[in-house]
């Protein structure tokens, strides 16, 4: 009876400090991305738990989209009318974006392409830092490129973004 009377006073809490259309906005104090969910903090006393960033649960999930808010920022939500549910709907600070889309993740994407550019980054340096070949052959010029680029030990991957078994 105890949780039920607990339930029922945060509920009553919540409809007289925040209204009771069911719009709520609060600070993102902690996001779990495995569940797709965050806790909100109303107030200095009130904090929702569990919050939605995605209307349909992560486990059930087929192709989706789905925004994670940083910590710290500001969001707004719907909640059901026992405040079992609540799903948030803007964000004032985005930390990232999961996409699902058919066969493609794009989660991976832009981690692939920080690699890519760092390498080409590495070889615009070492073309442009390369010691004038004195023999006129070229072979110091290849030499001092050589020894100047860095070795490919995290090369990028992008098979990882593509279901290829599928094709």
């Amino acid at each position: 009876m105890a949780a039920e009377e607990n339930l029922i006073k945060l509920i009553e809490t919540i409809v007289s400090r925040y209204g009771n259309d069911g719009f709520i906005t609060g600070e993102v104090v902690s996001v779990d991305k495995k569940t797709l969910t965050c806790d909100i903090k109303l107030d200095e006393d009130l904090t929702l738990h569990g919050c939605r960033l995605n209307a349909v649960e992560w486990e059930q999930r087929g192709d989706c989209f789905a925004v994670i808010p940083k910590k710290g920022s500001f969001v707004s939500g719907v909640a059901t009318a026992d405040l079992r549910d609540v799903l948030i709907v803007s964000f004032s600070e985005i930390e990232s974006v999961m996409i699902k889309a058919g066969k493609i993740e794009i989660n991976d994407f832009k981690t692939q392409l920080d690699k890519l550019s760092a390498r080409v980054d590495g070889i615009i340096s070492a073309i442009k830092n390369g010691k004038p070949a004195t023999d006129y052959t070229g072979a110091a010029l290849q030499a001092s490129i050589v020894a100047a680029l860095p070795l490919p030990t995290d090369k990028e991957n992008f098979n990882t973004l593509f279901d290829y078994e599928s094709n």
